[in-house]
């Protein structure tokens, strides 16, 4: 089984020793299985991720259930590699069973999505434009953080209430025919209007 797997496969004694590694341990620790054989497992894995790794693996022994975590392995060169583990323990031979996977691509993936997503909340809370989300009836159900500065109004003073009960009158009409618009396209550009703010005033939004 450990030959024929594509990820990295061991098995491992009850003390931790490394018993048996296929030769997919070399593109991820940086090590050859001969090189990995008979020694311990904490010494490849980073030291803040030890002891949550024993606790695992005694939990295993008294018979805990299978067991997917993430750690970290460092390379020869001092570099952590993250990981995931999938561990079963073998009480016949009291030996676990382990299948290591690679995370360091999973875990960029991971981040530039986080990233994406700080961006654009960020750009919705702190952009210059006011940004806005309406039902099919023009209620609003979002107002951006930046609605407040420009127009006075809290949240809880928009939310619930449609947008055309602050436009002004002499662009109601239009306003009405571009929203109707919308209802069988995708997008639709609107000219400026004029907007009542929270003092009565109105801006061109």
């Amino acid at each position: 089984m450990l030959r024929h797997s594509p990820d990295m496969s061991c098995i491992i004694a009850k003390d931790g020793t490394i018993i048996d590694i296929n030769d997919e341990c070399y593109p991820i620790l940086g090590y050859t299985a001969d090189e990995v054989r008979g020694k311990s497992c904490l010494e490849f894995i980073k030291l803040k991720d030890q002891e949550g790794l024993t606790k695992v693996f005694h939990e295993l022994i008294n018979g805990g259930p299978s067991y997917s975590f993430e750690y970290c392995f460092i390379k020869p060169d001092g570099a952590a590699v993250p990981v995931q583990a999938n561990v079963n323990w073998l009480p016949e031979e009291q030996t676990a069973f382990c299948i290591v996977r690679d995370i360091s691509e999973l875990n960029k993936a991971k981040e530039e999505i986080n990233r994406k997503e700080e961006f654009y909340q960020a750009l919705v809370e702190h952009g210059s434009d006011l940004l806005a989300l309406l039902n099919e009836n023009g209620t609003y159900t979002y107002i951006s953080a930046n609605f407040s500065k420009a127009l006075g109004y809290t949240p809880e003073e928009i939310l619930g209430r449609t947008a055309f009960e602050f436009i002004h009158p002499d662009d109601l009409s239009q306003i009405i025919n571009y929203w109707q618009l919308l209802t069988h396209e995708k997008h639709r550009y609107v000219p400026e209007f004029r907007f009542k703010n929270k003092s009565g005033g109105m801006e061109m939004v």
